[in-house]
């Protein structure tokens, strides 16, 4: 089995663990994995020549060793290491044992589906979909703009909802009396 396989099924079941006292060593999880990688980096070429000793108290030693000015609260409930810090560990302990001179094809372990390139999404909104230089989208919302503004005057100037119609002109009664002899004669 490699090495660097070996030093990651040996560290596996005590990752919490370790992540606890790196996070109370370094007092934030950014400090925390930045000791961790630090120790990986010293760890890794350590590991080869350890036989006999626990891992757990091995890596805890060395933790201790890289931040030997703080010191950890006592009885800090165990945080659990987050899955993305576990695979950047994973891939630093590879890149390690691959540097260290391992054989070609055995320092690196089996594919990890958390190390491999995230795929693109696509765009959740539809603003993205155009894709439009900023200059032919302001082209575009002034031709918008300019159809709407040549549309509400047309439907503005040719309605006649709100104006008043003219009466139409007065017309004389007409009647169905004969018109008498009188009257024509004026």
């Amino acid at each position: 089995m490699p090495v660097s396989q070996q030093f990651i099924v040996a560290m596996e079941p005590h990752r919490d663990r370790l992540y606890t006292l790196a996070l109370a060593l370094a007092a934030s999880p950014a400090g925390a994995e930045s000791l961790l990688h630090r120790t990986v980096h010293e760890a890794i070429s350590l590991y080869a020549g350890k036989n006999g000793t626990s891992f757990p108290e091995w890596f805890e030693r060395l933790l201790r060793e890289q931040a030997p000015q703080a010191t950890p609260a006592p009885g800090a409930p165990e945080e659990p290491m987050p899955a993305a810090l576990w695979a950047r560990i994973h891939a630093a302990v590879q890149v390690e044992a691959a540097k260290r001179g391992g054989v070609a094809g055995q320092s690196l372990l089996s594919y990890d589906p958390l190390l491999a390139p995230k795929k693109q999404a696509p765009p959740d909104d539809d603003s993205d979909l155009l894709n439009l230089s900023p200059t032919t989208r302001f082209i575009l919302a002034g031709t918008v703009a300019l159809v709407f503004a040549i549309a509400m005057t047309i439907i503005l100037t040719t309605r006649h909802g709100d104006r008043p119609s003219p009466a139409p002109p007065a017309l004389p009664a007409l009647s169905t009396q004969p018109a008498t002899a009188a009257a024509t004669r004026h």
